[in-house]
């Protein structure tokens, strides 16, 4: 019995030690149970924190110990390291104390937002206005600067009327959308996270 459970025990064993430990996109608006709004940008090696609290807002730059996994940032408080606990649940450790923070407002104390159709023209904080045309899983991105000239992008949902993501020519990556409500979105794009208004 015992050498029949080695021979059907051991390639299991081999198979899960084999496993790629499991990574997240740590990139999108973050809630505190206190209420405070969090909102984080990432690319493969650093990472952006924007606190945002009671009116006041703190940024901070900080990189991947493990990425997808677990990053570390300074902060007045010290050194905070941010550790998921699942896709929508991060923990911040720090010597002042622990945080959880809960993706998207899925916490108790925030319910998920309600797909949105996000077709229609948008002003960014960055200047631009946004025509933004979403069709089944696609979504087509126009950007219009200040002097008329217009630069296309194109995108996908990735999770239908909350979150999209997107590229266009001359510039490498892709930009994540998470829609904050009925008249805000909210862009990350590598180490920037900007704010989309419907107009």
């Amino acid at each position: 019995m015992i050498r029949i459970f080695r021979r059907l025990a051991l390639p299991f064993l081999l198979l899960w030690a084999a496993l790629p430990a499991l990574a997240f996109d740590a990139n999108g608006i973050w809630y505190t149970d206190a209420g405070a709004v969090v909102r984080i940008a990432s690319d493969s090696s650093n990472v952006t924190i924007r606190w945002d609290n009671n009116g006041k807002a703190y940024e901070y730059r900080g990189w991947w110990m493990h990425t997808g996994e677990t990053f570390t940032y300074e902060a007045n408080s010290g050194t905070v390291v941010g550790t998921f606990l699942s896709r929508d649940k991060l923990r911040f450790t720090s010597s002042k104390g622990t945080w959880m923070l809960t993706r998207g407002g899925a916490s108790q104390s925030h319910s998920a937002p309600a797909p949105v159709n996000i077709t229609g023209l948008w002003k960014s904080d960055s200047g631009s206005s946004v025509q933004v045309n979403s069709q089944g899983n696609q979504v087509t991105i126009t950007f219009i600067d200040v002097k008329g000239n217009r630069r296309m992008a194109s995108g996908r949902w990735i999770e239908q009327g909350r979150k999209f993501s997107y590229s266009g020519p001359g510039y490498p990556g892709v930009a994540i959308g998470t829609v904050a409500g009925v008249n805000r979105i909210d862009v990350a794009y590598g180490s920037k996270v900007n704010t989309w208004v419907r107009q």
